[in-house]
């Protein structure tokens, strides 16, 4: 069978988890309602967000939680374990998700009918931002699930902006593919230009549910986006100014509301210009959320902040480190450096691509062709099975 002709398609989510417990029950639910099975890393919560997680994986056995006590910004790594595991326990598609996402659709079979449509091995779920009403926003009333209504951009959100999704046969034809940072792209194999597929669907996206939250995503994001020595790590020094600017602002103006809703619906249409006065965004429009969920799971677990139990260095270094991989082993994830090879691989393409642009052009545009000949001829064996 074909990306597009599986009979009954296993879809699989994975997710990378930390301290959303505000909005995880509602995620929970939409998994449940239109995912085969699910496998989720809980990264370090201390906010409820484990115990939410465990009562889940207890009531919805599809669910499975692994373990990562190391500090640090990991999500490639992590997402790319997650998705081979996904793979290997039988999934034919793989969708990466945050907990303050949802796919815009009804139920499963518009799920399928949008992973088919595209027609790829790769498919691109564009964001559509969304944020609470002002009352939830600042905290003076309960985030209460399902919502009743909220604030959303008119327009879908700029093309690259979202999650892609893989078909098992992307894994086949490139057993080194990685997810980028954010899983906004597919690198199919070292050297290749990272790459999203035809856009297939909406994903709700609610980053900013209220002032709090947000003001400690964005300082827990500071500090993991650092080494031991204290500067960015690899990937992370466009971001950390940008994140630093967002927190100073909202801690200088606590009590302007407009500037945290611009910054919620703005900041990944505009970047930082989203805190300049003289940048107007199109007014946003309040809609009813619409996605498929079943009701909340695991709501009644305990929300108690918890300590921060079993945080361990990473035995590696790893501040200077070109690449890393992660290893599921039992209840756990491990964070280690990737083999010699890969790591030479990595570390060519950063020297190329900031000392020797034609050379690194050269390498992009030859990794290019090997990977459409490769998924050629994936497609052909495929076919011949089919025969």
């Amino acid at each position: 069978m074909t990306a597009c002709h599986e009979k009954r398609p296993v879809i699989a989510c994975i997710a990378m988890i930390r301290d959303e417990a505000d909005v995880l029950p509602a995620f929970l639910g939409h998994v449940a309602e239109l995912f085969d099975f699910a496998l989720f890393v809980d990264h370090l919560s201390v906010d409820g967000s484990s115990a939410l997680l465990d009562r889940a994986a207890a009531d919805w056995p599809r669910i499975k939680v692994w373990r990562l006590t190391a500090p640090g910004y990991w999500q490639s790594a992590v997402m790319t374990a997650l998705a081979r595991e996904a793979f290997r326990r039988g999934a034919h598609w793989v969708v990466p998700l945050d907990a303050d996402e949802f796919l815009g659709v009804a139920d499963r079979p518009a799920l399928e009918a949008q992973l088919f449509a595209a027609h790829s091995h790769v498919a691109f779920f564009r964001w559509r931002h969304a944020v609470t009403d002002d009352a939830v926003l600042e905290g003076h009333a309960p985030l209460v699930w399902p919502l009743q209504k909220w604030l959303a951009n008119a327009s879908l959100g700029k093309p690259g902006q979202g999650k892609v999704a893989l078909h098992r046969q992307t894994a086949e034809a490139f057993p080194q593919f990685l997810f980028s940072p954010g899983n906004h792209r597919l690198i199919p194999c070292p050297f290749a230009k990272p790459q999203t597929g035809p856009d297939s669907g909406t994903i709700w996206h609610l980053p900013v549910r209220t002032r709090q939250q947000f003001l400690t995503k964005l300082r827990r994001d500071l500090v993991s986006h650092a080494g031991r020595d204290g500067r960015a790590i690899a990937g992370m020094g466009a971001a950390r100014p940008v994140k630093q600017a967002l927190l100073e602002k909202l801690l200088s103006a606590p009590a302007d509301t407009d500037a945290l809703r611009k910054i919620a619906l703005g900041y990944w249409e505009v970047g930082l210009d989203c805190l300049s006065p003289a940048i107007t965004l199109p007014p946003p429009i309040e809609m009813p959320p619409d996605f498929a969920m079943q009701p909340p799971i695991a709501k009644n677990a305990p929300l108690n902040p918890q300590p921060v139990c079993g945080q361990d260095e990473s035995p590696f270094n790893l501040d200077n480190v070109s690449m890393v991989v992660a290893r599921l082993s039992g209840a756990a994830l491990v964070v280690e450096p990737a083999g010699r090879m890969s790591q030479l691989a990595a570390m060519i393409e950063i020297w190329l691509e900031k000392h020797f642009t034609p050379g690194f052009r050269l390498a992009r545009f030859l990794a290019g062709r090997w990977a459409a000949f490769r998924l050629a001829i994936s497609r052909h064996d495929r076919l011949g099975q089919r025969k």
